[in-house]
């Protein structure tokens, strides 16, 4: 009887392509052989499943719209994930009950996979101990959307995701003067804001994203993600150098558009000859919008305090008041803020360092 390992690939892609989604993901870093058939088993997985990428766009929880994609291929050099809607329809972004905003400010990700739902053991668990272990921030994270002028395709990511969407206002009808049966003379109403509408074209994210929304039981440690298109932006960041450009925003949709639709840039490493020229557009472009301390945005600049304080930045999402901050609806000095994220994370190591005691007193349950 063949071993696994003797079985051909296609085979070994298909059995594995059963097991939990976790599960399979830690087999990569076993051997280099099986990390290939683990990686093309993931997204075979994401087809038998019928798994979808959600990408919602909100005013607030209780005000938004989402739109389903499905897997669409996938790149194994890279290990990217294309996802693309079924429906081709617009999806309206004016707000339906917001007097705060007329229109979805913020935009989520979601994976199917992610349950969300707390785990069992969670009844059991103090207040204190919850807010630690429940955290996850891919389950938090928020994203801008460009302002109301902004039309036409634009790219929007971070070092999980590349999302390609395209929009456009259309104009609202005006209501005309109206007559009744009884010949009075009705006004006709102010025009309604104009509906903004976006399409999604494309979502790339990386494997790793796939099961970052997923956490370990009884811990507060999530997936450490892969970032996406990684050997392009190394690419990139060694071609604008030579032209003298080493500050520029790394996710500016200019740049993002150029690392999508530049494949060459991932050859560095095997073919370090291969000539990649920059289009003069994408460099006057970057020499124009420089990048530094003075034109970073709120959450660049909360990252950047952050990492400084050795604090791991994708704790922001955690707390309201660094959340709030970072959406532009919160005052309160970055300073401040700073102060308690680092706080926060102090209490959390020395509840650690507790459980870690108490388990090795042999206390097993989880605390």
């Amino acid at each position: 009887m063949a071993t696994f390992a003797e079985l051909p690939a296609e085979l070994q892609v298909e059995c594995l392509a059963w097991l939990p989604l976790r599960q399979l993901y830690k087999l990569r870093i076993l051997n280099h052989k099986l990390k290939h058939s683990v990686e093309r088993a993931l997204y075979r997985r994401l087809e038998l499943n019928d798994s979808c990428a959600q990408v919602r766009f909100e005013v607030n929880a209780y005000d938004g719209v989402e739109l389903s994609l499905r897997p669409s291929g996938y790149n194994a050099d890279e290990g990217v994930v294309e996802f693309r809607p079924t429906e081709t329809n617009a999806l309206t972004l004016n707000s339906q009950s917001s007097t705060s905003s007329l229109y979805m400010r913020y935009l989520k990700l979601r994976f199917s996979e992610w349950l969300e739902e707390d785990p069992p053991y969670v009844s059991s668990l103090p207040p204190h101990v919850l807010f630690h272990t429940l955290y996850n921030p891919a389950l938090r994270k928020i994203h801008e959307i460009p302002p109301l002028d902004t039309q036409g395709t634009i790219y929007i990511g971070d070092e999980d995701f590349v999302l390609q969407l395209e929009f456009e206002q259309v104009a609202s009808p005006t209501c005309l003067d109206t007559v009744d049966g009884q010949g009075v003379i009705h006004g006709a109403s102010q025009p309604d804001a104009p509906n903004r509408q976006v399409r999604i074209h494309t979502l790339h994210v990386s494997l790793s994203w796939l099961v970052s929304g997923t956490r370990y039981t009884g811990s507060r440690y999530f997936v450490e993600t892969i970032p996406i298109y990684a050997a392009r932006h190394r690419r990139l960041s060694t071609l604008l150098e030579k032209h003298g450009i080493s500050h520029y925003d790394r996710f500016d949709s200019q740049v993002l558009r150029y690392i999508r639709g530049e494949p060459r840039l991932a050859l560095e490493d095997k073919h370090p000859e291969a000539v990649v020229h920059l289009p003069d557009p994408l460099v006057h472009y970057l020499k124009r919008h420089p990048h530094d301390q003075y034109t970073r945005s709120a959450r660049e600049t909360l990252e950047h305090l952050l990492l400084q304080a050795n604090v791991d930045p994708r704790m922001l999402w955690k707390h309201s008041t660094a959340r709030e901050y970072v959406l532009g609806n919160h005052l309160a000095d970055v300073e401040v803020i700073v102060q308690r994220l680092v706080l926060s994370e102090e209490s959390a190591k020395e509840w650690e360092k507790g459980l870690v005691q108490k388990r090795r007193n042999g206390y097993n349950r989880v605390v």
